[in-house]
């Protein structure tokens, strides 16, 4: 996917370099707008910041940093827009033993520091920073947020979801959701507006059918990577 970005100064395309996901990469030569299918620019303005896309949508910020963040965020739903096809979560996965983990949350809530947690001990990353599900339900390994490309034939049940919110000094104690509620929280972390709802349901659902879906507040990532892997195994 090409995507051109416009901003003020050089310090602050650094910054948004700075906080791109995997699989995202700054080119130093690109054609002119019209050739990217995206299109995004940041000005300075009295008051802050605007930022504009191709199709007219603005938004505005006060705060410099605020507005890298909420660029990235558009890049995140200009991703999803390319997925017409799967459920996009907000989250990271792993796979492990064959079965994957679905780690969501809302953004800075800690899912890729846990996600790499659990790839130290033993598990594979599958994706960062945005979960593709297929209509099957089957969690879609991907390269990076930004990559239009995805890892055939290793599509692979979902084993565990967690819902788990770093608070520092937290134990990791969370509470077993029901198959109605698991749906119900999954769904506040699509990516997106699905364009079938139905169909967005119909997939979280089937995702769900063989999965626990644990919820709480964690500390220590390496502790909570640990507990989940030992659910993982006590579901199975």
């Amino acid at each position: 996917m090409s995507v051109s970005v416009s901003m003020p100064d050089a310090a602050m395309l650094r910054r948004l370099a700075a906080r791109l996901p995997p699989g995202w990469s700054l080119a130093t030569t690109s054609g002119p707008p019209a050739e990217h299918p995206r299109s995004f620019t940041v000005s300075r303005q009295a008051n802050g910041f605007l930022i504009r896309d191709e199709q007219g949508f603005q938004s505005t910020s006060r705060d410099e940093e605020l507005t890298v963040w909420m660029l990235v965020a558009m890049l995140r739903r200009a991703v999803v827009a390319q997925h017409r096809d799967l459920t996009c979560v907000q989250g990271s996965t792993v796979m492990y033993e064959g079965l994957g983990i679905l780690l969501t949350g809302p953004p800075l809530s800690g899912t890729s520091t846990l996600a790499q947690a659990l790839v130290t001990a033993g598990a594979e990353l599958c994706s960062d920073d945005l979960a593709m599900l297929d209509a099957d339900g089957l969690l879609v390994p991907h390269r990076g947020f930004g990559s239009d490309r995805t890892i055939a034939g290793a599509r692979v049940a979902v084993g565990l979801v967690a819902l788990a919110l770093y608070v520092p000094g937290a134990a990791w104690s969370p509470v077993r959701l029901t198959p109605g509620e698991a749906v119900v929280a999954l769904l506040g972390h699509v990516a997106g507006v699905p364009e079938s709802p139905a169909q967005t349901l119909a997939t979280l659902r089937l995702a769900l059918a063989h999965a626990e879906m644990l919820k709480g507040d964690r500390g220590g990532a390496g502790e909570t990577a640990a507990a989940l892997l030992e659910a993982l195994a006590g579901s199975r």
